[in-house]
């Protein structure tokens, strides 16, 4: 069991603007006709004047050219800490008969709640819009001209804030192999690091709002980075009789999916599988070293 309270960053970074992504604003025209448009009534009620919803040429300059819109980030001294339950499981395997072999599988699970981190601008979107729910309401600040949310001073406040909850579950592999002699051109070792995510879940704490789920996916203020499935990285080391290391090694990422559905603008809506190889070569200039 572990608390940690929020940090200098958490608590005090300057508050300013940014961008985030959208397929549309959901009272403009682009996404009028599917699951995410806003009723007439919750676009009005959150800021967007009538004149300019009724008026099709007005309410389609809501939609931002560039897919992306005002957001209010930064600290936030309410933060409260966090308290986290951890469970791990392992087996280390050392076989007699390959004393140079070392093999280990652990198995994750851990919970935080009251986890430090961001609603996101899009789920209070979607929870002001779709669950009715009045506090991300509050967090909506349209311009007041043009109710738009990327003109003027139009804006989602995010601030760092305590959600619900995270979970996260999965498996760590390891396997090792060292020593192997090659006479006189030095030895060779071996080492192979996996992690198969089975959960990265969150709990905005937005009531109506279900969980969103990370595994396997990127984007958006709470997957953020890609969280593959599955990867690992294997490398080959080569110590040298001649004052030189060399280590080639090759990592593996397994695809994702960006959290937002899929449009024919989303143009980066999966990223493939990715594999990269790193060559390090070490050269001591001399033999002697400090005692």
């Amino acid at each position: 069991k572990a608390v940690r309270a929020p940090n200098v960053v958490e608590l005090f970074t300057a508050q300013g603007f940014n961008l985030f992504d959208l397929p549309g604003d959901p009272c403009g025209a682009d996404l009028i006709g599917t699951a995410g448009e806003a009723s007439r009534d919750a676009c009005i009620a959150s800021g967007v004047p009538a004149e300019v919803f009724d008026d099709p040429a007005r309410r389609a300059r809501l939609d931002s050219p560039a897919g992306q819109y005002n957001f209010l980030q930064g600290g936030n001294l309410d933060l409260v800490p966090e308290e986290s339950d951890t469970y791990t499981y392992g087996v280390i395997l050392q076989p007699r008969f390959l004393p140079k072999l070392a093999m280990s599988i652990d198995y994750f699970d851990i919970e935080i709640v009251d986890t430090i981190s961001v609603v996101g601008p899009d789920t209070s979107l979607q929870a002001c819009y779709f669950a009715g729910d009045a506090d991300s309401c509050g967090r909506i600040d349209r311009d007041a001209d043009n109710g738009s949310l990327w003109q003027g001073d139009g804006n989602v406040i995010d601030l760092n804030t305590n959600i619900g909850s995270l979970s996260t579950k999965g498996f760590d592999f390891t396997l090792s192999y060292t020593g192997v002699e090659l006479g006189s051109f030095g030895e060779l070792s071996f080492n192979f690091v996996g992690t198969m995510l089975d959960e990265l879940t969150y709990v905005s704490g937005v009531e109506g709002l279900p969980p969103t789920e990370c595994k396997g996916k990127y984007s958006g203020a709470l997957c953020g980075v890609p969280n593959p499935d599955w990867r690992s990285h294997f490398r080959i080391g080569w110590e040298t009789p001649w004052n030189v290391d060399l280590a080639l090694t090759y990592r593996y990422y397994a695809a994702v999916t960006n959290i937002v559905p899929a449009t024919a603008a989303n143009i980066d809506y999966e990223l493939g599988s990715r594999s990269y190889f790193d060559l390090v070569g070490n050269w001591g200039v001399s033999e002697k070293s400090c005692g």
